[in-house]
């Protein structure tokens, strides 16, 4: 089933994706994943931080963690997605997926900068909406459900498209925390 997806997947890259494909590709996948998914992680959240409630801060601490994490999460996303754009040429949605493989921008610093965007972004979603529990629990099922994604199915499907040139990059960058100091 997994190889069938991967395979599926694997298919898009070569071939030409109009410029509406890649805007609408760019919008639902915003919606769903800078709106709809963080909401559903926070409902998923809110009875858990209910249980936790000996670990409440200061709403006031929340709201700066939550601003600095968000901040930083976005930029990462945004950073990303450019690059997917103009060195990739293609978006982060599989439905217009890159036709070269990313090396350059914060593609350098970690294979998967959109997962750690979203690890903060959604970690900030959580604590604003709700709680700093209820951000973790957003944070934890984003590390969970989005490092299972990319070790298992996008990581084989790359290895497919870019084959040796995406081994030898996958030898240089860490999976998901940034190296901000080049090896060597």
């Amino acid at each position: 089933m997994r190889d069938h997806f991967v395979h599926l997947l694997a298919r898009r890259h070569g071939h030409h994706v109009s410029l509406g494909r890649k805007m609408l590709a760019l919008v639902c996948g915003g919606v769903f994943f800078l709106l709809l998914l963080p909401a559903f992680c926070t409902w998923l959240g809110a009875p858990v931080a209910a249980l936790f409630q000996c670990c409440a801060l200061s709403r006031c601490f929340e709201r700066i963690l939550a601003f600095s994490s968000g901040t930083t999460g976005l930029f990462f996303l945004a950073w990303a997605t450019y690059a997917q754009i103009t060195a990739g040429q293609g978006t982060p949605n599989p439905i217009a997926p890159t036709q070269r493989l990313v090396c350059c921008g914060p593609y350098a610093l970690t294979r998967n900068p959109i997962e750690f965007g979203a690890l903060l972004y959604y970690f900030a979603f959580g604590t604003l909406a709700h709680s700093f529990v209820a951000g973790l629990v957003c944070l934890l099922l984003v590390l969970v459900f989005g490092s299972a994604y990319h070790k298992f199915v996008e990581e084989m499907e790359l290895k497919r498209r870019f084959g040796l040139e995406y081994l030898a990059y996958k030898q240089r960058v860490p999976f998901l925390l940034p190296r901000l100091k080049q090896k060597g």
